[in-house]
Formats: C-alpha cells, sequence, structure tokens
C-alpha cells in the first residue's frame, strides 16, 4: 500500500464497531462509479473525522508532524500505533490513529459487509491493500 491514497469520489463515515476497534470509510457505486471502496482501520485508539469526504485523501503522518496534528490527543499514540491524516485533496481535516489499514475496490454492493473482513469474498476484489 502506498501513502497518499486518494479517491476523487465521495466517501462517508460507514461505521465503527466499539467491540473491535474498527472503523470503515465507505464509497458505494453510483455516481458514476461501477465500483465499491472501502478503506478500513483497525485496533484504533481515537479519530477526529467529518461524516463525508469528497476526493478522500489518506496519508500516513510521520512522527514529527504528529503532535501538531493532533494536539491534545496525542497521548493516545501507542507504541504500535499509527499516526494517518484523512481529508479531502488538498487538505486535512481529521486523523485516525490506528495499528493497521486497508482498501479494497470490489463489485459489491451497499449493504454488504466488506471483502476486507471477509476471505469468501476475494473473488469480488479488483483491486487491495495494507499497511503495515
Amino acid at each position: 500500500m502506498k501513502f497518499p491514497l486518494r479517491y476523487n469520489r465521495r466517501f462517508k463515515v460507514w461505521s465503527y464497531q466499539v467491540s473491535h476497534n474498527v472503523l470503515l470509510l465507505r464509497s458505494n457505486s453510483g455516481r458514476g462509479f461501477v465500483d465499491r471502496v472501502d478503506v478500513m482501520f483497525r485496533d484504533v485508539a481515537a479519530f477526529r473525522l467529518r461524516r463525508t469526504y469528497e476526493n478522500l485523501a489518506v496519508d500516513l503522518v510521520p512522527a514529527s508532524d504528529a503532535f501538531g496534528l493532533l494536539g491534545g490527543d496525542m497521548e493516545t499514540v501507542e507504541f504500535d500505533s499509527y499516526v494517518f491524516s484523512v481529508g479531502a485533496v488538498g487538505g486535512v481535516s481529521g486523523f485516525v490513529v490506528a495499528g493497521t489499514c486497508h482498501f479494497a475496490e470490489d463489485d459489491m454492493e451497499y449493504g454488504e459487509p466488506s471483502a476486507i473482513d471477509h476471505s469468501e469474498f476475494a473473488s469480488r476484489v479488483t483491486r487491495s491493500g495494507n499497511f503495515p
């Protein structure tokens, strides 16, 4: 997976599973797109996000820049966590502190579960990646 991860389409904060600390951002098919894209963060310690993002950009934040982005939330960065900036291309508007980041582009429908979590849907994935 290479950063920054960029998509010129609308994403929504789709779900957050408190019990598993999993955050999912999703862009469904439609509006000129035939595929669905999921961006998932696991082992989430903290996040500050808007509900939607046009032209999503996700980037790995160098440790030297993390304090400027997180400020008082810096204590949420654990030894095995990474800081990701999340925003629209050209401007940061949020962050996620998490252990991993994954993406999958697939041909699945609106309400179907993420292919990232379900290996039985691997044949429906056209492109995917993860970090680290």
